[in-house]
C-alpha cells in the first residue's frame, strides 16, 4: 500500500527482531535432542523465508544464530559451525541412528509401534505462522516426519497454549534490542540444575542448557567487549546445538512516509533515536 500510494516511499532497515520455532524439550518425542536436530535438518529455511517475506524488500535468508542477528558485531553463522543446518540425507541417518525406521507404507518413521508424529501450534489468523507450519509439513515429510497442525484460536487461547506448553513447536517473534547478550537468561536459562532446574517464564522450551547457565554470570561481568563477544558465540553454539529455538530468518524493518519526509524512517539498530532535522524539504 505504501509503495503504491502517491509521493511515497518505503525505508527499510535490518533490525533485532526474528521469527522463530521454539522446541518444546518435555514433549515424548522432543526430548531427544538428536531427533530435535535431524528435524533442524529437515526444515530447509530459505523457502520459508522467501515465502513468508515475498514481495518485500531486505535479504530472504535464514537466520543462523539465537543471540546475534546478521548485521551485529560479533555475528557467527552457528549452522556452519555446528554442521546443524538443513541437510536431509544427514537427517535421515539420524532418525535411523536414533531408531525411527521408515515405515514405507506410509512414508513415516516408526519407533516401537510409535508413528513420529510431531505436533505444530498454528496460530490462526496469523499468516506467517499458518504459513512456517505448511512450508516446514512439507519439508519433514521428506525425512518422515509427520508434522501434524492444531490450530489454535488467538482470541482465546493465547498465550495460554504458550505459557501451558501445549505444543511440541509453536512459531513466532521475538523482538530483541540492539544488546543482543544482555537477557541470555530470559529465554534460555533459569534457576537450579538437573531435577531442580526451573526455566525462566520465558524458557518456553523448558530446556536446560549447562553451557549457557555456567557463561551467563561470565558474560555479565566481562567488561572486555571481544571477550564478551567470544563467550557470546560459546553459548549462541551451546543455544544452537542443544535445539531450544529455531530462528527462521531476521524480520525487515518497513516504514512508509512521503518521499520528502525527512529523517524518519526504519531505525533499525539505533540505541536511541535522535530526533534532530525532521521535516518536510522542498
Amino acid at each position: 500500500q505504501a509503495k503504491g500510494a502517491q509521493n511515497s516511499v518505503v525505508r527499510v532497515a535490518a533490525g533485532p527482531n526474528y521469527r522463530q520455532f521454539t522446541f518444546n524439550s518435555k514433549s515424548p518425542i522432543l526430548s531427544d535432542q538428536n531427533v530435535r536436530q535431524a528435524i533442524v535438518m529437515g526444515i530447509d529455511r530459505t523457502v520459508i523465508a522467501q515465502s513468508d517475506l515475498a514481495g518485500l524488500p531486505g535479504d530472504k535468508v535464514p537466520l543462523n544464530n539465537n543471540l546475534y542477528v546478521a548485521n551485529q558485531p560479533g555475528y557467527v553463522d552457528q549452522a556452519k559451525v555446528t554442521g546443524i543446518d538443513y541437510n536431509p540425507e544427514k537427517a535421515g541417518q539420524m532418525l535411523d541412528a536414533a531408531g525411527w525406521t521408515m515405515n514405507t507404507s506410509t512414508g513415516y518413521r516408526e519407533k516401537d509401534g510409535t508413528q513420529l508424529d510431531v505436533t505444530y501450534a498454528q496460530l490462526t489468523g496469523v499468516s506467517a505462522s499458518e504459513n512456517e507450519g505448511l512450508q516446514a509439513q512439507k519439508s519433514l515429510k521428506g525425512i518422515g516426519v509427520n508434522l501434524k497442525i492444531k490450530s489454535v484460536d488467538i482470541s482465546k487461547d493465547w498465550p495460554g497454549v504458550l505459557t501451558s506448553h501445549a505444543f511440541d513447536i509453536i512459531a513466532f517473534s521475538w523482538i530483541g534490542t540492539p544488546y543482543p547478550l544482555a537477557n541470555i537468561g530470559q529465554i534460555y536459562g533459569g534457576s537450579g540444575t538437573g531435577k531442580d532446574f526451573k526455566p525462566s517464564d520465558s524458557n518456553f522450551a523448558q530446556l536446560e542448557i549447562p553451557a549457557v547457565q555456567e557463561l551467563k554470570p561470565k558474560i555479565d561481568t566481562e567488561m572486555d567487549p571481544a571477550k564478551r563477544a567470544e563467550m557470546g558465540n560459546q553459548a549462541a553454539q551451546a543455544i544452537w546445538e542443544a535445539v531450544h529455538t529455531l530462528p527462521l530468518y531476521q524480520r525487515p524493518m518497513l516504514v512508509g512516509v512521503r518521499a520528502k519526509l525527512a529523517n524518519i524512517g526504519a531505525l533499525g539498530m539505533a540505541r536511541i533515536p535522535k530526533w534532530e532535522n525532521v521535516g518536510f524539504t522542498k
